[in-house]
């Protein structure tokens, strides 16, 4: 079976990167592979011809050479690895720009607006990249709803199409990541609780597998020496090997990474694979839940606690993750984890609200996650009920009857975009009557929004899903958008409009 036709690449005018990142020996070459049914951005060396680790710094040559290597090895484009002593922060938006006429999207327009630092085109030419000096709070990279902000162990590629208005360098703009990484993704939470046993530091590499093979014993020994018979699959034990390295250095990737290449597991040709490293090595950093070994009998915390304890998890962990669902159980275990991270991240947005609305938008965050059985995220549900107060039971039901309701995820129609718009920047239109605030002055801007998105085609307010953004009743946004049109906010495009089930509602702004 052939692949798909590979991706466009925009070809690279180097003289328009900042020249401060060109000195720096930070550079690869990348190209468009097919893996995993989708065509992914794969580094390479460009001295040793060889795949690139994004957290070795010997992976890494000048700007020169990864443009030598580009023209010559005919690879698909250049880019820059960020490590966290560079002091660099990236922030990727995706799908925001029209690459025939460069338009860009008001969200995104506003975002580089706010920022104001070194901006340019992504390779598909519908994206944009923009490099800032700063630290991330927390230090975590993040990524939701088409934005994504990081600061190291990851490359970036580089096109040099500046977009016109924006700094031809890179900025200090701290108090703009704070302020932006807050706004969109959240405050940084605490880790829940330490570790039983924190790990020693500054030990050798010896050390560190002098201790294991004490700490872990057989378990450690077999695994070192190649042996994945106790595991579902090879990347399983990849996994588990890696999370007692992750334990021992503290979640150091490097020394993850280069401890991991001494033992049997490494000769493997999947580990050669730059983007199954990084992703396996991802995994092992972060907390999930726990598993069953292929042989049933010992339930092993890989990874560590999630912080969340109850009373049966074990037992509900070992059904769910079960093979009788049908699903990838490194993919299903993957997702999981990630599942109660989103969760416990947007519980401190809905204590308030009623079990159906807060099901229905804890569906809707975890559909981003995973397109098959709800059953996977029984974890997220539970740590989503301790934080909000729940009862687990109703609220269980209420979720899977939700997910099914769900037709497009949260962060991917227009509305959502134009709610989250109207919030960072309202912008109601000038003639809207002054003294109105609240949720009036919220939908009359989600209507400003909207407008500026779909001209010159008129928009929708649908009264269920505002209700839902809102956090009231449809009736409420129904009498707000007639309070909208009395006083000449919107107007419905067709006066005589009487509902039908093949056309809904559609408005436009008032004139001045």
């Amino acid at each position: 079976m052939t692949s798909p036709t590979k991706p466009y690449a925009a070809a690279v005018i180097v003289e328009n990167i900042p020249t401060e990142l060109r000195k720096l020996d930070r550079w690869v070459a990348w190209r468009y592979e097919y893996l995993d049914g989708k065509w992914e951005k794969v580094p390479w060396n460009p001295r040793s011809g060889r795949k690139a680790s994004v957290t070795k710094p010997s992976d890494c040559s000048s700007c020169e050479k990864a443009v030598a290597f580009y023209h010559n090895v005919k690879a698909d484009g250049i880019g820059f690895i960020l490590f966290r002593e560079d002091g660099y922060v990236v922030l990727d938006l995706d799908e925001c720009r029209d690459f025939r006429s460069g338009y860009i999207l008001p969200w995104a327009a506003a975002i580089v607006h706010e920022v104001q630092s070194y901006t340019e085109a992504s390779p598909s030419e519908t994206g944009l990249r923009i490099v800032v000096r700063g630290k991330l709070p927390g230090d975590r990279g993040r990524n939701k709803g088409g934005k994504e902000i990081y600061s190291h162990s990851k490359f970036c590629t580089f096109t040099g199409m500046h977009v016109s208005g924006t700094s031809t360098i890179v900025e200090d703009r701290q108090e703009e990541v704070a302020r932006l990484y807050e706004r969109v993704f959240g405050t940084v939470k605490e880790q829940a609780r330490p570790p039983a046993v924190a790990p020693e530091t500054g030990l050798t590499d010896d050390e560190i597998i002098s201790r294991a093979t004490k700490a872990n014993g057989e378990k450690f020994t077999k695994l070192m020496l190649g042996d994945t018979s106790d595991y579902d699959s090879p990347s399983e034990a990849d996994l588990a090997l890696l999370a007692i390295f992750a334990y021992w250095t503290v979640r150091d990737r490097v020394r993850m990474e280069e401890l991991f290449e001494r033992s049997a597991l490494a000769d493997r040709k999947k580990w050669e694979r730059a983007d199954y490293r990084e992703r396996t090595i991802d995994r092992a950093m972060r907390p999930t839940l726990t598993r069953r070994t292929k042989d049933n009998q010992d339930i092993q915390d890989i990874q560590g606690k999630t912080g969340i304890d109850t009373p049966h998890s074990r037992d509900v962990c070992a059904r769910t993750v079960s093979a009788d669902l049908g699903i990838d159980q490194t993919k299903y275990q993957q997702e999981s984890s990630m599942g109660v991270t989103e969760a416990i991240e947007l519980a401190g947005t809905q204590t308030k609200l009623p079990c159906g609305v807060a099901s229905f938008n804890l569906a809707r965050r975890l559909r981003n996650l995973s397109d098959e059985r709800p059953e996977q995220f029984e974890y997220a549900v539970r740590a989503f009920c301790e934080h909000t107060g729940h009862d687990f039971e109703e609220f269980w039901y209420a979720f899977l009857a939700s997910w099914s309701k769900v037709k497009v995820k949260e962060g991917d129609d227009v509305l959502t975009w134009a709610f989250e718009m109207a919030k960072v920047h309202p912008q109601p239109p000038s003639h809207c009557p002054a003294g109105n605030k609240g949720k009036y002055a919220l939908v009359a801007s989600i209507a400003f929004h909207l407008a500026q998105r779909t001209d010159p085609n008129p928009f929708l307010l649908p009264c269920k899903r505002l209700a839902f953004l809102l956090g009231t009743s449809a009736m409420t946004v129904s009498n707000i958008i007639s309070l909208l049109k009395q006083n000449k906010v919107v107007v419905c495009v067709d006066e005589n409009y009487e509902f039908t089930k093949k056309k809904a509602k559609e408005y436009r702004l008032a004139r001045p």
